[in-house]
């Protein structure tokens, strides 16, 4: 089932600091018809991670600071 979602998430390097900022709207994938909060959730933070590592790739880790769903 595919879901939208509008996000803000901060990208932080491995000391901690943040060292990027996105937002934007993009729509995940998962497979089963109502999935749990968390296999959603992982799904989110995957395809986050990847695009914030194609702009900076000194990213270890994203903190989702707000998620809201289409």
């Amino acid at each position: 089932m595919k879901h939208s979602y509008i996000s803000y998430y901060e990208g932080l390097d491995i000391n901690g600091q943040v060292v990027f900022q996105g937002n934007g709207s993009h729509l995940v994938t998962v497979e089963k018809e109502e999935p749990s909060p968390h296999e959603v959730l992982a799904a989110v933070n995957q395809y986050l991670m990847q695009g914030a590592k194609e702009n900076n790739s000194t990213i270890a880790k994203i903190v989702i600071k707000g998620l809201f769903k289409l």
